[in-house]
């Protein structure tokens, strides 16, 4: 219906084709990129992590704080399982260049990914299908850390299950292409 599309365009991943898209009242096409994306912390549903350890892939190239990365592990409902990691925040993921490294679940992946989203504190952050990968027990726990991640933020999310946006100032219904 478009919901991913539209989140792509908000990140400037793609241009529009007619319109506008304004932040503030400003074009977004016209704000530097880099400043612009700086106000983003995006989890997309199709999210990579990368052959790197936990606090690389958390980090991605910014300042290296530990206890600002232990915040961000303990707010994404990541604390225990990286507290039984021998390494720690060391731990590689995936076995691709470090036989020692982690296969996360898809549910830890994402918890990872909002750990991402955390640490570089944007005031507007986005999910997009970030529940997508977990059970309905584990939906309550990662749900609980996007309401830790997000708070005081503008979150914009993209969900098909209801109990992902109950909690949701505003919610637009996107059908093929429309908002409802």
């Amino acid at each position: 219906a478009g919901k991913t599309t539209f989140i792509k365009l908000l990140c400037r991943l793609y241009e529009p084709t007619e319109g506008v898209i304004l932040y503030n009242g400003i074009d977004i096409s016209t704000i530097n990129y880099a400043q612009y994306t700086e106000r983003l912390s995006v989890v997309f549903q199709d999210y990579k992590l990368f052959a790197f350890s936990v606090w690389e892939n958390i980090t991605l190239g910014r300042k290296y704080s530990e206890a600002k990365i232990m915040e961000a592990i303990e707010k994404s409902g990541l604390e225990a399982k990286i507290k039984s990691l021998e390494k720690g925040t060391e731990t590689a993921i995936s076995r691709d260049f470090d036989a020692d490294g982690i296969e996360f679940s898809g549910g830890e992946s994402q918890k990872l990914a909002c750990a991402k989203a955390y640490y570089k504190d944007a005031p507007i952050v986005i999910l997009d299908e970030a529940t997508s990968y977990t059970d309905p027990e584990n939906e309550a726990v990662l749900q609980d850390a996007i309401g830790r991640l997000t708070r005081g933020k503008t979150l914009i999310v993209i969900a098909h299950r209801l109990s992902t946006i109950t909690d949701a100032d505003q919610i637009a219904v996107v059908d093929q292409g429309k908002i409802l």
